[in-house]
């Protein structure tokens, strides 16, 4: 029996064991991907809580993206497949604003961009989804959602540059109160948010 299968029969005993088989979606022959793609539709990963579907939903999104992104290339899985995987990855997806967005603060943009190779509208495109998304926490939690959110994200920095581009008036929240933090994640946050 290879790998690739005992990964897929053990992994619906474990959240990390469902991410590992993930990884594993675009090396796997068209039988076992559908045993994969049939866990990741049952209820042992659509019944999970938001916080527990994250890490699934995360690394279907980064294949989705990968394998539209380099449609082109010879290792590139079949267009139908990686629709499919987008499909699942769309019913796993949180339903908090805070998750849901969690991966559009990252240090790497370049792994957002998807298809074609207009990388400026590309960047266009992920910095209004920014600013979408940092409006839709606001306004689910408020400043201190919101403050929450850039503690959680990975590149606060990004958080603070697209606050700083969106409609909200926050100044008041802000400044000056955080402008002293010693939480560097805070401090890359309000920096990029007051343009320092």
């Amino acid at each position: 029996m290879a790998y690739e299968q005992i990964a897929i029969d053990e992994a619906p005993g474990s959240t990390d064991r469902i991410i590992d088989v993930c990884d594993l979606l675009d090396k796997l022959n068209p039988q076992a991907n559908k045993s994969a793609l049939a866990i990741l539709q049952s209820p042992i990963v659509t019944e999970l809580p938001d916080e527990e579907r994250l890490g699934i939903w995360t690394k279907l999104m980064a294949v989705v993206s990968k394998h539209r992104k380099y449609a082109e290339a010879n290792w590139a899985m079949d267009a139908k497949l990686v629709d499919e995987i987008a499909t699942i990855a769309e019913t796993l997806s949180p339903t908090s604003p805070a998750l849901l967005h969690l991966r559009l603060f990252t240090h790497d943009d370049f792994g957002l961009f998807e298809e074609g190779d207009d990388f400026e509208q590309q960047q266009v495109d992920l910095n209004r989804k920014r600013i979408n998304a940092v409006e839709e926490v606001f306004a689910q939690g408020g400043p201190e959602g919101l403050l929450e959110f850039a503690r959680s994200v990975e590149s606060s920095w990004k958080l603070g540059r697209a606050l700083g581009a969106s409609s909200i008036k926050i100044e008041g929240f802000i400044l000056p109160s955080l402008l002293d933090s010693e939480d560097k994640t805070l401090q890359n946050f309000v920096g990029s948010f007051t343009g320092k």
